[in-house]
């Protein structure tokens, strides 16, 4: 009988009982102890662990120290699909909170901030501008035919055109960083359809303590005359260009 027998995984030589003397025999009992201690399952220690293997069963921390890690060379992600997002977060540990959701019926992607505030990327397959003021660049369906008028950011349009053989005075949304107000950068466009603002003024006032340029109203006194007001949240004030 051999004298040893080599491991399948490890490769670590064994003294066979019975066959290997003393010393060497606790000298191959060592050196086994010792690949056994340093074993950490890569290519040349041992054999590699496969996916099956693998069972997490709780948050996967990648900053247990003072040193950040990275996921890297990763080239996708995949996300479990959450059908109501809004329930799923916030969870009972601020800890999840930073995090990407895939979410609704058609997976679409969420983004939960670490003021627990929800936001939604994605949309039916096309990016969600919702919200985004800054990319809602559209007529506002109907022209202003009323006396007075409140711009609402919910209704997501930055063209209003005025169509009224009288005064009229346009209220602005306040300048604020939330969904409803605002946010640096959005754009409105008020237009005369009517050709009679020279006659009939078009005044547009402030809200809250806003101001525009300075001013607390801005009147357009032409006809056919516009104005294009841009939200500047440092300022507090609406910026005529």
């Amino acid at each position: 009988m051999a004298e040893t027998s080599t491991t399948t995984y490890m490769s670590l030589t064994l003294p066979t009982p019975g066959e290997r003397l003393g010393p060497t025999w606790a000298s191959d009992i060592n050196t086994a102890l010792t690949s056994i201690d340093s074993h950490d399952h890569s290519s040349n220690k041992g054999a590699q662990i496969g996916i099956a293997g693998i069972t997490i069963d709780g948050a996967f921390d990648f900053e247990k120290s003072t040193t950040s890690y990275a996921a890297t060379n990763m080239k996708f992600l995949n996300l479990k699909k959450e059908n109501s997002p809004s329930t799923a977060f916030p969870p009972a540990s601020t800890a999840y909170w930073t995090s990407l959701i895939a979410g609704g019926t058609g997976g679409d992607l969420y983004w939960n901030n670490a003021n627990n505030q929800q936001v939604q990327i994605t949309s039916g397959g096309v990016v969600n501008v919702t919200g985004v003021s800054i990319n809602t660049i559209a007529l506002q369906a109907g022209a202003i035919s009323t006396s007075t008028y409140t711009i609402v950011e919910g209704n997501n349009k930055s063209i209003y055109a005025c169509n009224l053989a009288g005064t009229i005075a346009i209220t602005l949304p306040t300048i604020g960083s939330s969904p409803t107000t605002s946010s640096d950068g959005r754009m409105f466009v008020i237009k005369d359809l009517s050709g009679a603002a020279g006659t009939h003024n078009i005044t547009i006032h402030r809200a809250s303590t806003n101001t525009i340029d300075g001013a607390t109203t801005n009147v357009i006194s032409s006809n056919y005359g516009s104005v294009t007001l841009v939200a500047d949240e440092t300022s507090a004030t609406w910026l005529i260009i």
